[in-house]
């Protein structure tokens, strides 16, 4: 009776492991071809980026620019949109979820420049395929990382749209252009 039991938990049980290393396998190897993909870009190097990029790869940058496959073999990948020179991507935070046959890459990729110093960095996301056994890369996203706010007053501080007690309104000033009035309207949240 127990040799019978034993073999049934077995057979219960080693599916879920397989698929488990299975999956800690795939994760592994989409990490590995997101390296190859940072390392590609910094050597310039069109022909591991052709293998890597799918034929119906998009982009979107940091800036809100969306990309093709064209665009992105076509344009030097070792310089930034100022045309600083990028010596190396320093990467952590790398996560990968494998999903079948499709994966998803987050990570924080902070370039290396010239004089030794490393940029705020971007937050990326990377949406590979797996395609004919090889992961391709189908869509890039990127997000600037933003030095840490310190709370309060809305200089070098946090939003003050966002600090502004509800039912005020709040001066906002923008990057990109000069401060704008905002009404910051008072809301009621009633749980049932």
């Amino acid at each position: 009776m127990w040799p019978m039991l034993t073999i049934i938990v077995l057979l219960a049980v080693l599916p879920s492991t397989l698929a488990a290393q299975d999956t800690a396998a795939a994760e592994e190897e989409v990490q590995r071809v997101t390296r190859q993909y940072l390392d590609a870009r910094v050597a310039n190097d069109t022909a591991t980026l052709g293998r890597i990029l799918a034929d119906d790869f998009t982009s979107i940058n940091s800036s809100g620019a969306i990309g093709d496959r064209s665009a992105a073999l076509r344009a030097p990948t070792n310089v930034t949109p100022t045309g600083e020179r990028i010596l190396a991507f320093d990467v952590d935070s790398l996560r990968a979820r494998v999903y079948g046959s499709t994966a998803v890459v987050i990570g924080v990729r902070r370039l290396r420049r010239a004089d030794g110093s490393v940029s705020a960095g971007l937050r990326f996301t990377f949406v590979f395929v797996q395609r004919g056994g090889d992961w391709r890369l189908v869509a890039s996203h990127t997000t600037d990382i933003q030095p840490p706010r310190s709370p309060g007053n809305g200089k070098n501080g946090a939003d003050p749209a966002v600090a502004a007690p509800h039912g005020t309104r709040a001066r906002v000033g923008t990057p990109l252009g000069p401060s704008v009035i905002v009404s910051v309207p008072s809301i009621a949240c009633v749980a049932l």
